[in-house]
């Protein structure tokens, strides 16, 4: 054969090689776009809640900033544009520039003692001894509870004539300090409170885990056999080789029977059943009882302006203003429990109920968004992530006052949905967010077999992705909730004069009419706490699980 019927044969030349390439079958893009407009169908609902109550009511605030509004044009929308002039009024304000100060200092103060205090009472509970992780649980109360409890419990605390701290610091040859009438004394009060309430978001985290190869780990959802190091959620999930956790057969004295003596040693045969070793004599050992102690001091310390409250609300009215005050209830009274049970209940009643409402919207947005971003992966996906990571961010208090404006045109001010819309802005982005990390710890394996198996997205995402996910489900539950209980701003801007109000406004409305029935306003507090505790408690071992999940990459 000559060389020109080799290539005319074998398509060595031009000619030969574009036919080949032609006969070439092209591939199929048809199932990578359905797979991302099925991705873009799970993050729709949640995109167009960002550009609704985030972007929108950001717009209309840098409109409102932009425009001389009086009382009549701000409800006809006839404000004329002033451009910067009111910017140019802020910073000529004398009292600006000292308020900006006062806010960077409190800021920075509080950021340093808070991580560092955080962050050693992390490090002492990352150790395992008994009651440690009902303690980690029991830290995280003073985080949750409403901002109006703790700014109470304090206030009395701080009293200058009847307070517990300045009766402590007598025992220890201090003089009185006027906590919150002296314009010194009064931002270190705000101090306290504000470090006392962040510094258990800092100190909760679950120990480190150990790190073992695959083979070491018992084959169950969080394993995936291409990675090679893993965590282990407990050493109980260590799988050993038999000849490391069993022991040599021990020779004992032959007794009769018809069992062969032993090869090496006559008289003697091979213990056939040895008994185990101790559970974790070479794994864990025992912590002294010391650290027990240490860990339940730290957190009783924490604890004390909690149980000052209950202490308040339970002192007779005839007995409030007593120095020195009584470190315990001596003469027990439930009088303040009786008139919250008169008197605050239906403000109870609407913020379970605004709970309930936040905690199904803040579910139905965030599962099917985190999903999309952590399995379907959708083009523009990490552009969003940071985006819902920015909303986070945004305080509250801008917030309202773009949502202000939306809901008296909306015709829902002062009504329970608007609160619910509001109070899913702080809840949302943090349930995407805790929903994407513990979903990207989910085997690909696993949704491949439900592919397999004929289950399509939407399938396998409520039937496989959900019920794996109960951890971080309980967790952005959890948050939600007890972040719209305890919310003030949304209600005190959003529904001041409703019919049905939360409980927040409940607690401020009483303080300024009972200003001096301090067990009654402390029996309130105490009663708004109970959900915090109670919620806590019982979900901490799944919260621990869910905020956790993906902190850590391997």
């Amino acid at each position: 054969m000559t060389a020109t019927q080799l290539s005319a044969s074998t398509g060595t030349g031009d000619s030969g090689r574009a036919a080949h390439t032609a006969a070439l079958p092209t591939p199929d893009r048809r199932p990578r776009r359905r797979g991302q407009w099925a991705a873009w169908a799970f993050l729709a609902p949640v995109v167009i809640y960002l550009v609704v109550f985030y972007a929108y009511p950001l717009v209309r605030n840098l409109d409102l900033s932009l425009r001389d509004y009086t009382v009549r044009s701000f409800i006809d929308g006839t404000a004329p544009f002033v451009w910067f002039a009111n910017y140019l009024t802020v910073f000529q304000d004398p009292t600006f520039w000292p308020a900006l100060a006062n806010t960077a200092t409190f800021t920075l103060v509080s950021i340093v003692f808070q991580y560092s205090i955080g962050m050693a009472l992390a490090v002492f509970f990352f150790q395992r001894f008994p009651l440690s992780a009902t303690l980690r649980a029991l830290f995280l109360v003073p985080w949750l509870l409403p901002l109006l409890v703790s700014a109470s419990a304090w206030s009395w605390m701080l009293n200058s004539d009847s307070g517990v701290v300045n009766y402590l610091l007598s025992l220890l040859g201090v003089d009185a300090v006027n906590w919150l009438t002296s314009p010194q004394w009064a931002l270190v009060s705000v101090l306290i409170a504000n470090i006392w309430i962040g510094v258990p978001c800092l100190g909760h985290h679950d120990p480190a885990r150990a790190r073992l190869h695959a083979e070491g780990v018992r084959h169950h959802l969080d394993h995936d056999p291409r990675r090679s190091r893993v965590e282990l959620d407990h050493l109980r999930h260590l799988v050993v080789p038999p000849r490391v956790r069993v022991r040599p057969p021990r020779p004992q004295p032959r007794g009769g029977g018809r069992q062969p003596a032993h090869r090496d040693r006559p008289g003697l045969r091979a213990d056939l059943h040895p008994r185990p070793a101790p559970t974790g004599g070479l794994i864990m050992r025992r912590r002294p009882w010391w650290i027990t102690a240490i860990g339940i001091v730290l957190t009783a310390i924490m604890l004390f302006p909690i149980y000052w409250m209950i202490n308040v609300s339970l002192t007779p009215q005839s007995d409030m203003r007593k120095s020195p005050p009584d470190l315990f209830p001596l003469t027990p009274t439930f009088e303040g429990y009786e008139k919250v049970l008169s008197d605050q209940l239906p403000y109870l009643g609407t913020s379970f109920v605004i709970g309930i409402g936040t905690v199904v919207l803040t579910l139905l947005l965030s599962a099917p968004a985190a999903y999309s971003l952590a399995k379907l992966r959708p083009r523009g996906g990490n552009a969003l992530s940071f985006a819902l990571l920015i909303a986070q961010m945004i305080p509250g208090i801008i917030m309202a006052m773009g949502f202000y404006a939306i809901y008296l045109n909306a015709g829902i001010l002062n009504s329970v949905p608007g609160l619910i819309l509001a109070d899913s802005t702080l809840a949302v982005p943090f349930g995407v967010l805790i929903f994407t990390a513990f979903m990207r710890g989910i085997p690909d394996e696993l949704l491949a077999a439900a592919r397999i198996d004929g289950a399509g997205t939407w399938r396998t995402f409520r039937s496989i992705v959900l019920p794996v996910s109960r951890n971080s489900i309980v967790t952005v539950s959890l948050f939600a909730f007890l972040w719209s209980w305890s919310d003030f701003i949304f209600a005190s801007t959003l529904n001041s004069g409703g019919k049905l109000q939360p409980i927040t406004i409940g607690i401020y409305r009483y303080i300024g009419n009972n200003n001096q029935e301090w067990n009654a306003i402390m029996a309130t507090a105490v009663v708004a706490s109970i959900p915090a505790a109670v919620l806590l408690i019982l979900a901490q071992r799944y919260v621990a699980a869910g905020v956790t999940a993906g902190a850590v990459k391997d």
